[in-house]
């Protein structure tokens, strides 16, 4: 019966599921996790509006705690970091879509002292949409917003030392981009007109289609996640025209990018590929 069916997020321990329940309502998904086994992600409540949270260890179960809204009827969990920040967006009081980032144990709207702000606004101001996708360990964030002219641009978050948070655009690969991951580095992947991209501070926006050696015919079209090693997943398109799964691998910095710079590592797909002994980080 399509009426009793649900879903639950979960969590692994030891190869065993364990559901981390709902917040109340009819579903719940499980978006992030970090090393201590901390769990975000976005549950219906009991009045089935869709609310982000954060998971809780106690002596007997998993507790789900509902970080609130910006002020609208939703939010959505996403990433978490070591310290148990998560990132999302939410609805404002007005409607408007806004990233967001919680304190360590703090909710969505959050603004005691100490705190920096949880709405992160967008790059064009109040009534512009932004989304956020992930966050680091320096609680760094990453993701899309609307930039103007009807275009959104993926987004890095900076303290801007007075307690909060600005957003800087990193621009495109021509029409719209979203970033997608970040790692301790501050570097961000992500995807642009079509394209999976790696943004570096100090080399901008790049093309992984572009910069990677042994391409074999693949089409990288999205980037999801780039690790502190410099290891990049996401997806694209292999000769023949299927989708499938990839991982990139990057070695030392270089002072300048070259081509070749990032290594088409496997195909988590399945597909085979060579592997590239040469590898170099940017």
């Amino acid at each position: 019966d399509d009426a009793d069916f649900s879903t639950l997020a979960f969590r692994t321990t030891g190869g065993t599921l364990t559901s981390l329940g709902k917040l109340g309502g009819t579903d719940s998904t499980a978006s992030g996790i970090n090393a201590t086994g901390q769990v975000s992600g976005t549950s219906k409540d009991a009045g089935n509006e869709a609310r982000a949270f954060r998971s809780t260890d106690n002596s007997a179960s998993v507790l789900l705690t509902d970080l609130g809204t910006l002020g609208g009827n939703f939010s959505q969990g996403l990433g978490i970091n070591a310290s148990g920040q998560v990132v999302g967006y939410s609805a404002n009081s007005s409607g408007v879509t806004h990233a967001f980032r919680t304190s360590a144990s703090g909710n969505v709207s959050d603004t005691s002292s100490g705190v920096s702000t949880a709405n992160l606004g967008s790059l064009v101001g109040p009534t512009g949409s932004s989304f956020g996708q992930a966050i680091n360990d320096s609680g760094q964030v990453t993701g899309f917003s609307d930039a103007g002219g009807g275009f959104s641009h993926a987004f890095l978050s900076s303290a801007n030392g007075a307690g909060s948070l600005t957003l800087s655009d990193l621009g495109t690969l021509g029409g719209n981009s979203r970033g997608y991951g970040i790692n301790g580095d501050g570097q961000v992947v992500g995807s642009s007109n079509g394209h999976a991209f790696l943004f570096s501070s100090g080399f901008g926006i790049l093309d992984l289609n572009s910069i990677t050696a042994n391409l074999g015919g693949w089409t990288l079209t999205v980037a999801r996640g780039i690790n502190d090693s410099g290891f990049i997943t996401g997806f694209g398109i292999m000769p023949g025209g299927l989708e499938h799964a990839f991982l990139l691998a990057q070695d030392d910095v270089q002072t300048t990018p070259e081509p070749g710079a990032v290594g088409l590592v496997a195909a988590l797909g399945g597909a085979g590929v060579s592997l590239l002994r040469r590898r170099r980080r940017l």
